[in-house]
């Protein structure tokens, strides 16, 4: 097409799968458009991240976070384990003093900010598995509650390894001879 806008023909003509296919084949590429249309098209990109962003924020603004935390807490562990829900509830703590640092919403963690607290952990790596497992377990229950939720750790390449390293190794046998 010369005139870069696509002739729509009159209401109901075309199917659904007409139109998709009449984008796709005749319309126009970003180098094709003129200053003007470059600049509405601008407009509209922002218009749509500024709604993303706003639909994420509504789509968790029914969540009682502090009340999602304590369900999950209180089901965390299947055989009662004190333990497991005091690991769990200090791990929610980490991320929690982390988010606020960081100025984000816990249930709008993005896979960056993910990866910047996994990153961001101290302690040996069974600590920080340990944290990072008892954040996924959290979120993954999210996910299950809640559609608009998604886990930000699964996939993750942060999460420290569980190899053992000759380093570890020596450090080990070194605290076992000096003692």
């Amino acid at each position: 097409m010369m005139n870069n806008e696509l002739q729509i023909p009159a209401e109901n003509q075309l199917s659904v799968e007409d139109m998709a296919l009449r984008i796709a084949q005749e319309a126009p590429n970003l180098k094709d458009l003129n200053k003007e249309q470059l600049e509405q098209i601008a407009k509209i990109v922002i218009t749509q991240r500024l709604t993303d962003e706003l639909n994420k924020k509504v789509n968790i603004a029914d969540i009682d976070y502090r009340m999602e935390k304590e369900l999950f807490l209180m089901m965390s562990s299947r055989t009662g384990s004190e333990y497991t829900q005091m690991s769990y509830r200090k791990s929610l703590g980490k991320l929690e003093r982390y988010a606020k640092r960081n100025n984000f919403n816990i249930l709008l963690m993005n896979y960056a900010q993910a990866d910047d607290f996994i990153n961001s952990l101290v302690g040996s790596p069974n600590t920080k598995r340990l944290t990072v497992a008892g954040i996924s377990s959290f979120y993954t229950y999210m996910e299950r509650r809640n559609s608009s939720i998604e886990n930000p750790i699964r996939g993750t390449k942060a999460r420290p390894s569980a190899k053992f390293t000759h380093a570890s190794l020596y450090q080990k046998n070194l605290v076992l001879y000096i003692n």
